[in-house]
């Protein structure tokens, strides 16, 4: 992952195969971008912020999911 801005949520990238894409390569990929972030911004994962951290994943494969839904209705027309 690169790191532009990542307080400003412009943070690192993700590849995968467009003909490949699963429920289990997203959020594996999503799961390094999520420790990256975690690594560069000094944070570390304990039983304080566990419920944080899963919801943090959470709504990072929610929004990938919404854009990448997007993408394909796009790629439809």
């Amino acid at each position: 992952a690169t790191c532009e801005h990542p307080r400003k949520g412009l943070f690192g990238e993700i590849h995968l195969v467009k003909s490949r894409v699963r429920v289990d390569s997203v959020s594996h990929e999503l799961d390094h971008l999520r420790c990256a972030w975690l690594f560069t911004n000094g944070i570390q994962l304990s039983t304080r912020n566990e419920e944080w951290y899963c919801r943090f994943g959470d709504e990072l494969i929610r929004n990938f999911y919404h854009e990448y839904s997007r993408y394909l209705s796009a790629q439809k027309t």
